[in-house]
């Protein structure tokens, strides 16, 4: 800097002082934007996926028809599951009333898929195991989708992070302006 301004005397040599410092403080506002961001980027994920495991919770709570099917969460534990339901089925050689509900209710079965028209009961467990089979293919490859989409989602999100919060970007700007102008009216009476 005093290289570049050549300062004469201890005013300029202030003035040139100044410049430096307001340099340096504009650097500092700088880091501190960068931070305000890197603090909401870097968590935003994490937030997304804690958002999603909650919404799994409150669907399953309240039984959301379908709605376990729209996030990657919701599916996982749809598979999870069926298969409890398997097992139960090998273990006990059928299903119990209350899994007979929840199929009925969360998986848009009937009494088809249940295998009521099977007479049976060693066919009926063959027929129950391959369309839990058949289910679990189905939601495997929408599973695909819905997470494709969700990475989608959020990396939009993420982007859409990528300024300041709103309660600090006017601080930073106002403070920007006041360095830049202490910066430009040093500079200009040092010319």
């Amino acid at each position: 800097m005093r290289e570049a301004f050549a300062p004469v005397g201890i005013v300029e040599g202030l003035e040139v002082e100044g410049i430096a410092v307001g340099y340096w403080r504009y650097r500092r506002l700088l880091l501190h934007e960068t931070g305000q961001i890197r603090r909401r980027v870097d968590t935003a994920r994490w937030r997304f996926e804690a958002k999603r495991a909650a919404d799994v919770d409150v669907n399953v709570d309240e039984a959301a028809h379908g709605a376990l099917r729209e996030t990657g969460p919701g599916i996982e534990h749809l598979l999870d599951v069926l298969g409890y339901v398997r097992q139960d089925i090998h273990d006990e050689g059928g299903l119990s009333s209350e899994t007979r509900a929840w199929l009925l209710k969360n998986l848009d079965w009937d009494d088809d898929d249940l295998g009521d028209h099977v007479e049976r009961l060693g066919d009926r467990k063959q027929h129950l195991l391959a369309r839990i089979a058949e289910e679990e293919k189905i939601l495997k490859a929408h599973s695909v989708a819905v997470m494709q989409k969700e990475a989608l989602e959020d990396a939009a999100r993420v982007a859409s992070l990528a300024l300041p919060p709103a309660e600090v970007s006017d601080t930073i700007l106002r403070y920007g302006a006041a360095i830049r102008r202490e910066i430009t009216e040093a500079i200009t009476r040092c010319v």
